[in-house]
């Protein structure tokens, strides 16, 4: 193989890999946001079921229960931002 082809080949691998790239981008992107946001959306599932079963029994605990996933939200935006660079 010639000089001429070894480069040929070497900018079609290259084209190659940026287009592999390209198309893997928003399947790594919404990898990445589910990692950050999953998290907080269970646990705020999980928060808001325990304040509505302790609600009636302990109302400083239920306001604590409530609280929480409002301060783990902004956390995970936090998170995202620093991860959107």
């Amino acid at each position: 193989m010639g000089l001429e082809a070894e480069s040929a080949d070497q900018e079609h691998k290259k084209a190659e890999a940026a287009r592999a790239a390209a198309a893997n981008g928003p399947a790594r992107i919404a990898r990445d946001l589910h990692d950050v946001i999953a998290p907080a959306v269970r646990v705020t599932i999980i928060q808001g079921m325990a304040a509505r079963g302790w609600g009636h029994r302990c109302p400083r605990l239920t306001v604590e229960l409530w609280l929480w996933p409002q301060r783990s939200c902004a956390d995970r935006q936090r998170q995202l931002s620093a991860l959107a660079g």
